[in-house]
Parts: structure tokens; C-alpha cells; sequence
């Protein structure tokens, strides 16, 4: 029961919207079978709202073998919730890889906190280091994108940790211009 309601709340979140139409979806999520059949009945669905409904339901699997599925969706359309189930699926070599090649990729600025996010929840010690690397890349006042200290408490969150990385969050969080 509480997986259903964690379900219905994180819908709210990436306002995906459910209707009784979605029982077989809502279904094989609540009973923690993720079906592939019924989520990708959804998933490739022309209805927005039910490709969200079914990029939610992967979130909570944890399996990795959504991922490729994934990806081929509209990044322009998906950005943030396709981030958002990667971060929740867990660790994967093509999802880490994917966030990278995306942040590189000038995604729309409201996509970078999800991204961010996304690294630090699954990537290792030297996504950590790139985080710092790319931070200290820019050469202005403060760091120009949002979501840089979510990604490092992600990271620290899960023991993954360094010097330079405090730094940035004290950085980030004592600028008078953050």
C-alpha cells in the first residue's frame, strides 16, 4: 500500500496525471512486476500524460533494462522525468554516460537541476571529480547552472565525498549572489 502511495504522490511531482483507464499500469507497478508489455503499451503512447504515467512506473523498478527504452523518448518533451527515472532506477553505465553526453549538450536550462541530481545519485567518485571539474570550469562570479549543490549532497548522501566538493557547496551556499 505504501508503494501505491508513493505512486500516486511522486505523480504529482512529474505531473503525470492517472485515470481509470491506466488500472493495468497503476497494476503491475503497485504489485511490483513491471510488466514490459503493459509499460510499453504506455511508454509509446501519443498521449503525454501516459508516457509520464509510464516513465514513473520505470522509476520505481529499479531495472536497469528500461534504460535504452528510455532514452529514445523526446528529450525536449521528457528531459526532466526520463533524469528523474534514471536517477531512481540506480546505478547503470548507460544512464551515467547519457546524463554527461546531455549536460554537454546545451539542454534547456530547466533540465540541468534534474541532471544534476541524476549524477549525484548514481554516479561513482570520478563523476564527482568531473562535477568539480566542470564547476571550476567556468570563470565568473558563481556557477552559472542550477542544481550543482543537489548533485554533490547526492553524492555526499551515499558517502561519495571530497574536499573540493565542500568547497563548492560553501561556495555555492555563502555567495551573496546564490
Amino acid at each position: 500500500m505504501r508503494i501505491l502511495i508513493l505512486f500516486l504522490s511522486l505523480s504529482k511531482l512529474i505531473f503525470a496525471q492517472y485515470d481509470s483507464t491506466m488500472f493495468d499500469l497503476i497494476k503491475t507497478t503497485y504489485e511490483r512486476s513491471f510488466d514490459k508489455q503493459i509499460i510499453s503499451k504506455y511508454l509509446n503512447s501519443d498521449i503525454e500524460y501516459k508516457t509520464k504515467a509510464a516513465i514513473l512506473s520505470i522509476a520505481q523498478s529499479e531495472d536497469t533494462s528500461f534504460v535504452s527504452e528510455l532514452l529514445k523518448l523526446d528529450l525536449t518533451k521528457f528531459g526532466n522525468e526520463i533524469c528523474f527515472a534514471l536517477a531512481q532506477i540506480g546505478e547503470c553505465e548507460q544512464s551515467i554516460n547519457f546524463l554527461w553526453n546531455y549536460l554537454h549538450s546545451s539542454p534547456p536550462k530547466n533540465h540541468f537541476p534534474k541532471i544534476f541530481f541524476a549524477i549525484g545519485k548514481i554516479g561513482n567518485e570520478n563523476d564527482l571529480k568531473k562535477i568539480v571539474e566542470f564547476y571550476n570550469s567556468f570563470d565568473g562570479p558563481i556557477f552559472p547552472f542550477e542544481g550543482i549543490s543537489e548533485a554533490i549532497l547526492q553524492f555526499q548522501i551515499r558517502g561519495i565525498k571530497s574536499d573540493d566538493a565542500r568547497n563548492i557547496l560553501e561556495t555555492e551556499i555563502t555567495h551573496q549572489l546564490s
